[in-house]
């Protein structure tokens, strides 16, 4: 069946590509669709395309969008909107509506499976992910416009790529995470479900809690049986403890310039050649959960140095050690 304006657009809404006019009104809609019994919910050819028209207008109508309700005069059909329309419904949240339909318009998915012992993993967007035994993770991106979303069983370090303007989302047994920048400990498996944040702000949402609760910096949650979030403080030994055996702290104290380069290497996959009167220069920095971009960058404000990047193999020009 030919796609509509509406599906288009609803596509479109889904990876980020609408205006913030669009994209109020998408959103005023299903606030007021979450409210009606949409079971059977579909809509028509003519009110996918009324409907189409009223979100793209230029006009402020936001009140008379939410006003439309095709429940009293629509038709019982088989079709993917439909389906996303109820599904959607059912779990009264609407990001994950946006995980319902992702997974049906998303490329291949991605997986990746640790074996017996922790494992790194470095995905398409730059995020690193540490996967403790036996973890499971099912990732799909869409470089075209940057939608990233995965699936999470077992326990997993992330340090997510930052960009702003595309969070990534976390589906899990119970619950959602949507982060932008954000470095934090997942753990979930048979109805457990644990988050502990070291940097940035994870959201974590519920079907009971479409909003969620903002987890900060040195704090942790878990999900309880009766579908509360409980948020409380974290305690030293627990960070250590979710990075032990990871490249994850990189924070330098006067350290030789050489010795970061083999970390830098280690957790990149990388190669970096660089002089030797270089390589001695003695470095003050913290690039924890920092991209190898950032890095680098950090780098040169140190020490006399330009990076070339080429691929994995990074090359360095210049003298090195600042002039005393």
């Amino acid at each position: 069946m030919e796609k509509s304006n509406f599906d288009d657009l609803l596509k479109r809404y889904l990876t980020g590509n609408v205006s913030e006019s669009e994209k109020v009104k998408i959103e005023a809609w299903l606030d007021i669709m979450k409210t009606e019994d949409t079971h059977d919910m579909d809509l028509s050819q003519d009110d996918e395309e009324q409907l189409y028209q009223r979100i793209v207008s230029k006009r402020d109508n936001t009140k008379e969008i939410e006003s439309f309700n095709p429940l009293k005069h629509q038709r019982k059909k088989n079709s993917i909107i439909g389906w996303a329309f109820r599904i959607a419904a059912s779990i009264v949240v609407v990001t994950l509506f946006v995980y319902s339909v992702w997974k049906l318009i998303a490329p291949e998915v991605t997986n990746y499976r640790a074996g017996l012992n922790m494992e790194k993993f470095i995905l398409e967007d730059g995020t690193i992910v540490w996967l403790q035994a036996n973890t499971k993770l099912s990732y799909y991106y869409k470089s075209s416009n940057g939608t990233r979303y995965c699936e999470l069983s077992g326990e997993g370090l992330f340090e997510v790529a930052k960009d702003p303007n595309h969070p990534f989302f976390i589906q899990c047994d119970g619950a959602n995470v949507k982060v932008l920048g954000t470095s934090f400990n997942l753990k979930t498996n048979n109805g457990h479900f644990e988050v502990k944040v070291l940097t940035g702000k994870v959201n974590v949402s519920t079907a009971s809690n479409a909003i969620g609760i903002n987890i900060e910096p040195k704090q942790k949650a878990v999900l309880k049986q009766n579908g509360a979030i409980e948020k409380s403080p974290m305690v030293a030994e627990e960070v250590l403890t979710i990075t032990k055996g990871t490249e994850y702290n990189m924070a330098f104290s006067d350290v030789a310039l050489k010795e970061v380069f083999k970390c830098l290497e280690k957790k990149f996959n990388i190669s970096i050649k660089a002089n030797e009167a270089a390589s001695t220069c003695q470095v003050t920095a913290d690039l924890t959960d920092q991209s190898l971009e950032r890095s680098l960058e950090t780098i040169e404000e140190i020490v006399a140095l330009k990076f070339e990047v080429v691929g994995k193999n990074i090359t360095t020009t210049g003298p090195g050690c600042p002039t005393p």
